[in-house]
């Protein structure tokens, strides 16, 4: 048995690296979800069989992610009366793949510790096929108008890898490359750590994405002043703003630094979530009910039976989509979760400081693709002697 949770295991993240190209989606139903999530359900059902009650003994009930859970959970079932069976039954299939999440990472903490599992090896593995396969695309397909039917931007000439979307992208490459520059620091592997991390930054500047700038510069100024590294910093800086000094500029809409059209977009977008939320501001009006509330907004008619486009279900920030969801009492309780992980350890303080920049313009914070990433690179790094998981003083 312990043999095939490792099988298992070693799927699941080498499936993830795969990418949107593991999506699978239900035909003309707004319902999604990836390869990678069906052996992550398996693991589940198999360290329920192994564990059975020994892995709540030691359980911490007043985790932070509990009383937000909770906190969803009622804002979810209050908001079923104000919604269709077909949209509650959609709304419930995400909210248990959040939980599913939840439950999946609190057994892999115990799976590593029981198996004595170390999946640093593997992340630098599926690291650098992400990193490939991202330089390939951006190469071999640098347009993908032929799939925007499918509800994706064309992304001319951007990078955006496996994941058809460059601020996720953008921050796949950010852990990565802080991962494995963390790696190899403690290794005293210098030539492999400046090498990872040159290449993450070559990476995230390719992706064209000005949040992504922004949230790379801010994590630069806040390691250097908060941990005192202002020669390291200023090199990182100077590096950083060379690289888009030499990049192609202009060329397309697509990769001008100067285009206002998205600008005015998430500003359009905001309103409208301004808007939703003054419908319920303590409560919120449920977990993935947004797409319902959005729909009332549209007024271009569709051919298609449904609206296939991504951005629908939800809202460009990750915060916006809390305070919607979970209302003032949610986003409260969201911030609590990242400053309780920030405070864990360095690593993780660097990630959450990164991510919650990005997460202003874009909702990366709440993907699944950050989601998992960011929680096996926190439970790999914690696992590790000489890690970098000693608690930060805030």
């Amino acid at each position: 048995m312990s043999r095939l949770l490792k099988y298992i295991l070693l799927i699941t993240l080498a499936l993830f690296s795969f990418g949107q190209l593991g999506r699978i989606h239900i035909p003309d139903q707004p319902i999604y979800f990836y390869i990678y999530e069906l052996f992550m359900v398996a693991k589940i059902f198999l360290m329920g069989l192994i564990s059975k009650r020994e892995i709540f003994k030691n359980y911490n009930f007043r985790h932070p992610a509990n009383y937000f859970l909770i906190w969803m959970g009622c804002s979810f079932l209050i908001s079923l009366f104000y919604y269709s069976s077909q949209e509650n039954s959609i709304a419930i299939l995400y909210a248990l793949r959040l939980l599913m999440y939840g439950v999946f990472f609190f057994y892999l903490r115990y799976c590593l510790k029981l198996l004595s599992i170390r999946l640093d090896r593997g992340i630098v593995y599926i690291s650098v096929f992400i990193f490939l396969g991202s330089i390939l695309q951006y190469f071999l397909y640098p347009n993908i108008g032929n799939i925007a039917y499918l509800g994706w931007d064309p992304h001319i000439s951007r990078l955006f890898g496996v994941f058809l979307d460059p601020p996720i992208a953008a921050a796949i490459f950010f852990l990565a490359g802080w991962f494995l520059l963390s790696r190899f620091l403690r290794e005293r592997k210098k030539i492999y750590a400046i090498f990872s991390i040159l290449i993450s930054f070559l990476l995230i500047v390719l992706t064209y994405s000005r949040g992504a700038f922004l949230a790379l510069f801010g994590t630069m100024l806040f390691y250097g002043i908060f941990l005192k590294r202002y020669v390291a910093i200023a090199i990182a800086i100077m590096a950083f703003g060379l690289l888009i000094l030499l990049i192609p500029k202009a060329q397309t809409e697509s990769i001008n630094l100067l285009r206002t059209t998205s600008i005015s977009a998430r500003l359009e977008d905001y309103q409208k979530g301004i808007e939703i939320w003054k419908k319920s501001p303590i409560l919120g009006i449920g977990y993935n009910h947004i797409r319902f509330e959005k729909e009332k907004y549209i007024h271009k008619v569709f051919v298609e039976s449904y609206n296939p486009s991504h951005g629908i279900a939800s809202f460009h920030s990750s915060f916006m989509i809390v305070l919607v969801t979970g209302g003032v009492v949610g986003l409260i309780l969201f911030l609590y979760i990242l400053l309780d992980l920030a405070k864990k350890s360095t690593f993780m303080m660097i990630a959450i400081v990164f991510l919650s920049i990005l997460s202003f313009f874009d909702n990366v914070l709440l993907h699944p693709f950050v989601i998992f990433f960011l929680g096996v690179l926190y439970l790999s790094d914690s696992m590790t002697e000489k890690s970098l998981t000693h608690p930060v003083r805030m």
